[in-house]
């Protein structure tokens, strides 16, 4: 458990490029800020961890956060459809794992989504820092797959 964490970066199986996709739920936009395209803005919100109850609860060891490797996804057609109202936004490995590799992804298939990982703090913390999440929530603002529905 390097760091404290109960996860473990893998650098091997989702480099660095690998596009990421985090599911949006409307809830977590500002409808009052729109780009260009009429895409809502993405709150620090949609990047909160998992609390330690609700990892328990999703068969996870501990806070986290859940993202699709899109390599491994099915097509985003059938996402679409699982995720239906729900947007999605892509964002890469090595934005999520920020300058100091103080975030890792793990791969954390569940029977709902096979290509579910986790973004983990490395050494252990229950959440990201808000400068963090806010970042993160910019980055998945410019780079929405499929906006979510109102």
């Amino acid at each position: 458990m390097p760091g404290g964490s109960p996860y473990e970066d893998d650098l091997v199986g989702i480099l660095p490029t690998a596009r990421l996709l985090r599911r949006i739920n409307p809830r977590f936009c500002d409808w009052n800020t729109l780009d260009a395209e009429g895409n809502p803005r993405v709150t620090r919100q949609a990047v909160q961890f998992y609390t330690e109850e609700m990892a328990a609860r999703v068969g996870c060891p501990g806070p986290a956060l859940s993202v699709i490797v899109e390599s491994l996804a099915d097509p985003l057609e059938v996402l679409r459809g699982r995720y239906a109202g729900d947007g999605l936004a892509s964002i890469t490995a090595d934005v999520i794992r920020g300058e100091a590799s103080e975030r890792g992804i793990q791969l954390w298939p569940t029977p709902w989504e096979p290509a579910h990982a986790v973004v983990f703090r490395t050494d252990g913390g229950r959440d990201l820092p808000k400068s963090v999440k806010q970042r993160l929530a910019e980055h998945l603002s410019k780079n929405w797959v499929t906006p979510p529905r109102r």
